[in-house]
């Protein structure tokens, strides 16, 4: 099956008459199968979004999205249900440590600043600044929500 998004596999599932047969096999009613329409919506608004929005995604391991899966899904469905698509920037924190974290950041709409501890620790803080001087939003998880407080203590 090739399509343009996996969001576009029900929908051609039922155009094949798949659902029908899984619904058959588990002796379920054929008005409980695919809500065609919901995913027809889905996709329409996947492949033509009203809007965009761009979300760094500040962390150390961030070159393994595999480990972040859940988190990107989070928010292309959050996306999805706002008609808007979520472009994510994966961004290694140590970066910020010896550039300069405009140049990187500049654009953003929102900054995500991932779990980890030890070395990263001065990049993340320069995130933070970035977005409070800029009133980027800013949303920390775990040691990215302590470099934020670390950040407003300093202030």
């Amino acid at each position: 099956m090739d399509v343009g998004s996996i969001y576009d596999v029900p929908l051609s599932y039922h155009e094949q008459g798949f659902d029908t047969e899984v619904c058959r096999h588990f002796g379920l009613l054929e008005k409980e199968s695919v809500r065609s329409w919901v995913w027809q919506r889905i996709s329409d608004i996947v492949a033509k979004p009203e809007g965009s929005v761009k979300i760094a995604i500040v962390g150390k391991y961030t070159s393994l999205l595999d480990l972040y899966k859940s988190l990107a899904e989070a928010l292309t469905h959050g996306g999805i249900a706002n008609k808007i698509k979520v472009e994510l920037v994966w961004m290694n924190s140590e970066i910020f440590e010896s550039e300069d974290t405009v140049q990187h950041l500049e654009g953003v709409n929102g900054i995500w600043s991932l779990v980890d501890l030890g070395t990263g620790a001065e990049g993340k803080i320069s995130a933070v600044k970035f977005a409070r001087e800029r009133h980027v939003p800013y949303f920390g998880i775990c040691f990215g929500m302590q470099m934020a407080l670390l950040k407003r203590l300093e202030t």
